[in-house]
């Protein structure tokens, strides 16, 4: 008698959230503060002389300003020009960009592409080219909807207003239209209008993301709060002394950082990628082995300046008799239980170091019996964490013999395979109908007989 182990993997794939950068300027003190992959505590501040409105640009994070004042052109009467300075991610000026003379006062600005800087204006918006130093001026078309701010985000650009509700849309660059978001509520404060002047978006997938906000009640006291939509009710929020009598004063931008753990090596990581194997196994062979776990697979691992603390590797589900293995000497581990390890940074560990880690983990059986449990990896950076990705593994044993019909199982990418070896030690002289060779990557699945 011979017996097989049937072990099906199933791979899901998560993306992360809360790994960013926020830009959290407040022009009373012409200062810009940075929240580094948190939610309330501040890491750094720039210090820019007459800030109001600006934008980072997400490749360099060098800091755009623009401010205004009231001109008036002969012809036309009193405008506003906006002038656009550019700074380097520290601070410090580097040239003007270009002025913007429109009609309507100007509120808020962003960086819509690495190139054009979109401006709020009333009751439309004004398209900038950094690049070629030239501007174009767009009214909403489909409704009077006065702009606040606007954040393009995954190709969608979302915009909001401060008319009733502070309502959120998606805003069409071509047509000029805004149109609502299905089952979206307003971006209201504890169900109360509250006073906002800018919003921008953390996370990395569209269904993962948050709102950040800033806002004032009562025009008196100002916070930081976050925001998951459909029903944006406040998931976190933060008072700073500075923002004490708000003033409607206060600016945000954020970049987004990734945090990644991708089984499937697909790079769309926001979509949920479930992948099936399948891995036989003799009796007496007890432990799962990387090459056999991971054979088939290609792991990934993004995160921004390659700085990962830890990552937890847990068994969910799984019987006592099923053991966590990490074999891998080269990294920092600790065994919290024999279904819990831990693999830490020194300060010089890699994200290849930890995909390695992934690739060494193993399992180690001491029965016979059958399981379907979960083993679960999830990185940690700072004070935050991806979400987790995890391997379904469904241990099933089959005993195999001559005589009787037997279910045996292959990947499209296995090798070729000789029949003969499933039939028992017992199994007298006989012959393969089909003949004994099986090729897992051209042949098809079907009966094959022994007689």
């Amino acid at each position: 008698m011979r017996s097989l182990i049937v072990i099906s993997i199933f791979l899901l794939n998560y993306t992360s959230l809360f790994s960013q950068k926020i830009y959290f300027g407040n022009t009373r003190e012409d200062k810009i503060y940075i929240i580094e992959n948190s939610y309330c505590e501040i890491s750094d501040s720039i210090e820019i002389d007459g800030l109001e409105m600006f934008a980072v640009k997400k490749d360099n994070q060098h800091i755009f300003t623009g401010s205004q004042v009231e001109v008036f052109t002969p012809g036309v009467g009193a405008q506003r020009q906006l002038t656009i300075k550019h700074y380097n991610e520290v601070g410090i000026y580097i040239e003007d960009v270009i002025q913007v003379v429109v009609n309507p006062k100007m509120f808020n600005m962003a960086f819509i592409d690495e190139e054009t800087i979109i401006v709020t204006a009333a009751l439309g918006y004004v398209l900038v080219d950094i690049v070629a130093g030239s501007y174009q001026q767009h009214t909403i078309s489909n409704e009077n909807y006065l702009p606040r701010d606007i954040i393009s985000f995954n190709g969608v650009n979302y915009i909001v207003q401060q008319l009733t509700y502070y309502d959120i849309k998606i805003l069409d660059l071509t047509a000029h239209t805004v149109s609502a978001i299905p089952d979206w509520s307003p971006l209201y404060i504890q169900g109360q209008r509250g006073y906002s002047n800018s919003i921008d978006i953390i996370g990395n997938c569209p269904d993962d993301f948050i709102f950040v906000n800033t806002y004032t009640l009562d025009r008196k006291d100002s916070f930081l709060s976050f925001h998951q939509p459909p029903n944006f009710e406040i998931i976190h929020e933060c008072y700073f002394d500075f923002l004490k009598d708000g003033r409607f004063l206060e600016y945000l931008d954020v970049i987004q950082y990734p945090l990644i753990l991708d089984f499937d090596r697909s790079r769309d990581y926001c979509v949920n990628n479930d992948n099936g194997g399948t891995v036989l196994l003799c009796e007496g062979e007890d432990m799962i082995e990387s090459d056999v776990l991971w054979r088939r697979y290609d792991p990934y691992i993004e995160e921004y300046q390659d700085h990962i603390d830890s990552m937890t590797i847990n068994i969910l589900g799984g019987p006592s008799s099923i053991i966590l293995e990490l074999d891998n000497d080269d990294i920092i581990s600790q065994r919290y239980s024999n279904h819990s390890i831990t693999v830490y940074n020194d300060g010089t560990t890699t994200l290849a170091d930890f995909r390695q880690a992934i690739l060494d983990t193993e399992l180690s059986l001491s029965d016979n019996d059958n399981y379907l449990f979960e083993i679960e990896f999830q990185l940690y950076s700072y004070i935050r964490k991806s979400s987790p990705a995890s391997l379904y593994v469904n241990i099933i044993h089959e005993n195999v013999t001559a005589g009787r019909d037997t279910s045996i199982f292959y990947c499209p990418t296995d090798t070729l395979q000789d029949l003969s070896d499933y039939l028992s030690p017992e199994a007298q002289m006989g012959q393969w109908l089909q003949g004994p060779m099986y090729d897992p990557q051209n042949d098809s699945a079907g009966d094959f007989l022994y007689v």
